[in-house]
């Protein structure tokens, strides 16, 4: 069996990687000159265990143990600061509850602008601190992903761009490139993100997804101002962090974007920001901004990922509308992706937990 998987983020690798183990002859194309050269590596690297869904939320447990076998122990991949998810009380106490029901070690705060800096004199009420949260090494886990897929004989092609997508004598795929002479293979899995949708439209398929411009800042503060822990507002939606002596944020903003489009900085986004800081953080309100870039965010009609066969193509596989959750969860999600396409070999509990992903939910 030959599979081909297009995409070379989190997605491509984690189901290129599940599919080598089984002993799959694989190929991924990808666009960009690198892994990771997509949304992969335009995220704020924020692993966070707690998602707003409890599938997802196992599944980024799942993908923290899976990190660790493939990269030896937590410290490899993860500077385990802590997260803290403030915002209005009765949201906080939902986390909280949540957090209980998933086994997770957090703490309630009653209030946080006394244990957080940052959110001195904010709109926060309440917070809950979450010990596994943290920043992801991005490069280590992109590096040794890749490794892992060549030495079981992945083959990677970059600077590829599938422009057509055909299937003949049934699950048999023919895929027209630019840069690359036609590949062939028996199964096409879409982990291309913002592209995937289009890339199904080729193929036949109805599913779609929709992308979203999401707007990262680095900003100067007018003062030193440590920010130890991750920070996340879930009721305005905003979340800040260190990085490179200064703070790294995003307003968390959701614009359409066509996914053939690359996403630049837009200043409404930025002026957003800083009207979401003046509430949240008023240390930061005056911050000037040192760098600042856009990367897209992908989702299903749901915002749950699609994983798994497609409901009206055979040999059409997805992998993608991981929407912010990707670092988190991508690992987890993609071995998961990888069953699917081997039959869906799998545990009961495997199996129940994956269910609300799979793609044939939108037939």
């Amino acid at each position: 069996m030959h599979v081909v998987v297009i995409g070379a983020g989190i997605a491509g690798l984690s189901t290129a990687l599940g599919l080598a183990r089984a002993g799959v002859r694989v190929t991924v194309l990808e666009r960009g000159d690198t892994v990771f050269s997509g949304a992969s590596g335009l995220n704020a690297a924020i692993y966070r265990p707690l998602e707003d869904d409890a599938v997802m939320t196992s599944f980024a447990q799942r993908n923290a143990r899976l990190l660790d076998e493939l990269l030896g122990h937590r410290t490899a991949w993860l500077d385990a600061r802590g997260l803290v998810l403030a915002g209005d009380t009765k949201v906080v106490r939902r986390l909280a509850a949540e957090a209980a029901r998933a086994g997770l070690v957090a703490q309630p705060w009653a209030t946080v602008g006394e244990r957080v800096e940052v959110l001195d004199g904010g709109s926060a009420e309440a917070g809950l601190w979450l010990a596994a949260g943290g920043v992801m090494d991005l490069h280590r886990i992109a590096r040794a992903l890749e490794l892992a897929c060549r030495k079981l004989g992945v083959e990677f092609r970059f600077g590829v761009e599938v422009t057509g997508l055909s299937s003949f004598r049934g699950a048999r795929w023919a895929l027209t490139t630019k840069g690359a002479p036609e590949q062939l293979g028996d199964a096409v899995v879409l982990a291309a993100g913002a592209q995937a949708g289009r890339l199904a439209a080729m193929a036949g398929s109805k599913v779609g997804v929709t992308s979203y411009r999401r707007t990262l800042a680095l900003l100067e503060p007018a003062s030193r101002l440590h920010v130890r822990q991750v920070v996340w507002d879930v009721s305005t939606q905003v979340y800040l962090r260190e990085e490179s002596g200064g703070v790294l944020a995003s307003p968390c903003e959701e614009v359409a974007t066509e996914p053939n489009v690359t996403p630049t900085v837009d200043q409404h986004a930025l002026a957003m920001l800083a009207e979401k800081l003046a509430v949240v953080t008023p240390a930061l309100a005056n911050a000037g901004v040192r760098r600042a870039w856009a990367g897209l965010r992908t989702f299903s009609f749901d915002r749950l990922p699609l994983i798994g066969a497609d409901p009206q193509v055979a040999g059409l596989y997805w992998c993608t509308g991981f929407g912010g959750a990707g670092m988190t969860t991508g690992l987890a999600l993609g071995a998961a992706a990888a069953r699917a396409v081997l039959g869906g070999r799998t545990s009961k509990a495997i199996a129940a937990r994956t269910a609300p992903l799979t793609a044939a939910r939108l037939a």
